[in-house]
C-alpha cells in the first residue's frame, strides 16, 4: 500500500518541486536541470501521460525521452544510460509543457502544481495523477489549496483537435489505428505520426508493410525514428531498416542505444533468404 501524506501519494512527485533539480547519468553525475516536464494530452479513460523532459544542458535546452530516464525522485531523475540528444527541444503537435498550466486559472482557481507517479505495471512511465489547486488572489501561496484528481481538470490537459485525434486512438488496437489512418491523407497520416506517442507509433508501424511506414516517419528527424524503433519488436525494426539506404541505417542505427542496436544489428547481418534472415 502506498502511504499518503496530506492526502497526496508518497510516490506523487511534484512537478514544481522537480524542476530545477538535477539530471543525473547512470553514475549519479550531474548533467543538466530539469527546466520543465513534457506531457501528452489526456485520453478519453487515459490519464495525461509524461512524454520527457526539458532538460537545460550548458545552456541548451534538450529534449529526455521519459523512457531513458529510469528513477525520478524529491533529489531529481537519473537516467538509465548515459546517451543523450543535445539538439534544441522544438515542442511537438499535441504536446502540452507543465510550465504552461502552472499559474493557469481555472474555474475561479489557480492551479498551483502538478503531481505525477510511475504507471502502474509498466516500465519507466509517469503519469499525471493530481493537481493543487488555490484560490486566485494576490496574496495566494503555491503551497495553499486543495487537492483534486486530473480528471476534475481534465480540460486543463485538451491541447487541440489533433492532440483529441490522437488520445482517441489510445484505446484501439493498433491493427484499428491502422485503419483508421488509412482514410486520411498522406499529410494527415504524416502529422499524426508526428503527434503520437514513440510506443504507440511503433505499435502502429508494426502493422502497416515496410513502404508504408518509410512513408509514415519520412518527415520525423532520426532521433525520433531511432526512439520509435527501439520501442519496435527487434525484426520488425530490422525490416523497416533493411528498406532504407545504406547511409540512412547507419544513421539511424548510430542514435540507438547500443542495447537496443545489437539485436538489430545481428538479424541485419542475416542473409534474407537464410533461416536467421527469415
Amino acid at each position: 500500500m502506498v502511504r499518503t501524506v496530506a492526502g497526496v501519494p508518497e510516490r506523487e512527485i511534484y512537478v514544481a518541486r522537480l524542476r530545477r533539480l538535477p539530471l543525473h547519468g547512470p553514475d549519479g553525475i550531474p548533467l543538466g536541470r530539469i527546466d520543465d516536464v513534457v506531457i501528452s494530452p489526456s485520453g478519453p479513460r487515459d490519464a495525461p501521460r509524461v512524454l520527457g523532459f526539458v532538460v537545460s544542458v550548458q545552456r541548451r535546452a534538450i529534449f529526455v525521452n521519459a523512457a531513458r530516464v529510469g528513477e525520478i525522485d524529491s533529489s531529481g531523475a537519473r537516467l538509465a544510460s548515459g546517451r543523450l540528444d543535445v539538439r534544441r527541444f522544438e515542442r511537438r503537435p499535441g504536446e502540452i509543457l507543465a510550465g504552461d498550466i502552472l499559474d493557469r486559472t481555472f474555474g475561479g482557481e489557480v492551479v498551483n502544481d502538478l503531481a505525477i507517479r510511475p504507471v502502474e505495471g509498466e516500465l519507466r512511465q509517469w503519469e499525471v495523477a493530481s493537481v493543487s489547486l488555490s484560490a486566485a488572489g494576490l496574496l495566494r501561496r503555491r503551497r495553499a489549496g486543495r487537492i483534486v484528481r486530473w480528471t476534475e481538470v481534465r480540460a486543463l490537459f485538451d491541447a487541440g483537435p489533433l492532440a483529441r485525434h490522437v488520445a482517441a486512438l489510445r484505446d484501439l488496437h493498433p491493427a484499428d489505428v491502422a485503419e483508421a489512418i488509412a482514410a486520411l491523407s498522406p499529410e494527415g497520416r504524416r502529422e499524426l505520426a508526428a503527434a503520437m506517442e514513440d510506443d504507440r507509433l511503433a505499435d502502429l508501424l508494426e502493422e502497416l508493410p515496410e513502404e508504408e511506414q518509410l512513408e509514415l516517419i519520412s518527415t520525423l528527424g532520426v532521433e525520433r525514428i531511432a526512439d520509435i524503433l527501439e520501442e519496435m519488436e527487434p525484426d520488425d525494426a530490422a525490416d523497416l531498416l533493411g528498406e532504407m539506404g545504406p547511409d540512412e541505417r547507419a544513421t539511424v542505427l548510430e542514435a540507438m542505444e547500443p542495447d537496443d542496436a545489437g539485436p538489430i544489428l545481428r538479424l541485419l547481418s542475416y542473409d534474407e533468404n537464410t533461416a536467421g534472415g527469415l
